[in-house]
């Protein structure tokens, strides 16, 4: 609401001289004041727009005026609770104001012992002779003389199989974890494996798809949807006819460890010895001064147990560390006159034993035998012996067991 203010000051005119432009009043001076007058009076409350006592009660209308009899009005609205509490005379102490509901008005509650008001705080010392009393599944409580707690406790519960029917509580995050009820048939219907924190897929396959194959030296097997049987297949093996009795091993049980193990051929053999002779089934060329390993390609007896020997290097390997006897026998069809013959025993391309024969007998002599042998210590079991044979001239060994030849004896 505005108020009105004078808007030109006309008293002003009066001292001016008579004829003096500005003495005179003008319409618009005149429009002006009428306007701050019409403006005034618009924006004041008429007598008309005094609020009813509805208006008054309701107290919502802010376009009226309300009364001292229509805030009396206001005060006896709602049982007229607003005007009990105005009458109510101070009681110079601590008091709660409540509703009398049987006198119909507003009283003042008096506050006992063991509960104070300081300020705007209630504080409670203990009520005695009121308790909580601990339910099913909860353990704490006590008299309301101190602050007690109260807390959940399986170990108060009877223990008991649960069935389909039977209900749980849980918190329903839909709807602000309001506490409710469901059966655990209900839980169950919503479990998956899936859902499972410890889930793993691989657990949760089809059994008819993955097949157990029996490896090698095995029968047996199938898919994982029925039991299977494995059983032990020697005729399925290969069979090997060289061994390294070294490093091949044999399958055992050990009665006295209760278990399979594993052992080593030649622990097997322990103290037996191999031996064995291979010769030469043709002819082999030798070129003059040319030293060249006798090839023995065919085998009269092999039974060797800590070496081998190839008929296509003529070379005996050891296979585990020996001592070896060795002989060899090499015939050379025809020397020519003044020309040697030389035998060497090699371990790893050095000689260890030597038998040299010179022809000195003016003559081509028609057929020439030179032996050569002796004991050889192999202590790595590695090792690789080979006989050499150098002639002054181009000639031919001999072929047959009789004639070109080497014999090996293991003793250790």
């Amino acid at each position: 609401m505005a108020d009105y203010s004078q808007v030109n000051d006309y008293s002003a005119k009066d001292a001016l001289s008579t004829g003096n432009p500005l003495k005179l009043i003008k319409g618009s001076d005149i429009d002006q004041e009428f306007s701050a007058i019409q403006t005034a009076i618009a924006t004041k409350f008429d007598s008309t727009d005094i609020a009813t006592a509805g208006e008054a009660q309701a107290g919502v209308s802010n376009t009226v005026v309300i009364t001292p009899a229509r805030l009396t009005a206001w005060a006896q609205n709602d049982a007229g609770v607003i005007e009990d509490l105005q009458a109510l005379a101070d009681p110079n102490a601590d008091r709660l104001i409540f509703w009398d509901d049987s006198a119909g008005a507003a009283a003042f509650l008096t506050v006992g012992t063991g509960l104070t008001i300081s300020g705007t705080t209630i504080t409670s010392t203990g009520v005695s002779g009121v308790s909580i009393v601990a339910g099913n599944g909860l353990s704490g409580g006590g008299e309301l003389t101190t602050s007690r707690t109260v807390d959940l406790d399986y170990n108060e519960l009877t223990a008991a199989t649960p069935v389909a029917a039977d209900l749980i509580s849980f918190a329903d995050i839909s709807d602000s974890n309001t506490v409710k009820k469901a059966t655990i048939t209900t839980l169950n219907s919503l479990l998956t494996l899936a859902g499972l924190g410890d889930y793993d897929a691989n657990d949760n396959i089809d059994h008819s798809t993955i097949t157990l194959t029996a490896g090698e030296g095995l029968t047996g097997g199938g898919t994982i949807d029925a039991s299977r049987s494995f059983a032990l297949d020697v005729g399925g093996l290969t069979e090997e006819t060289t061994l390294d009795v070294a490093n091949d091993v044999i399958v055992f049980y050990d009665s006295s460890a209760a278990a399979h193990r594993k052992v080593p051929i030649d622990s097997l053999v322990g103290s037996t010895l191999g031996e064995g002779k291979w010769y030469r089934s043709s002819t082999q060329a030798l070129t003059a001064g040319v030293a060249a390993t006798v090839v023995f390609n065919a085998a009269e007896v092999s039974s060797l147990t800590r070496g081998s020997f190839s008929t296509t290097t003529g070379q005996y390997t050891a296979t585990a560390v020996t001592r070896i006897w060795i002989e060899s026998s090499i015939t050379i069809a025809a020397i020519n006159d003044d020309q040697p013959i030389t035998i060497e025993i090699q371990v790893d391309g050095t000689t260890k034993l030597r038998t040299r024969f010179y022809n000195d007998t003016d003559n081509d002599t028609p057929e020439q035998t030179v032996r050569c042998g002796g004991l050889l210590d192999l202590p790595n079991g590695t090792e690789v012996v080979r006989v050499r044979v150098t002639t002054g001239s181009s000639e031919t060994i001999s072929a047959g067991t009789a004639y070109s030849n080497v014999s090996i004896m293991e003793l250790a």
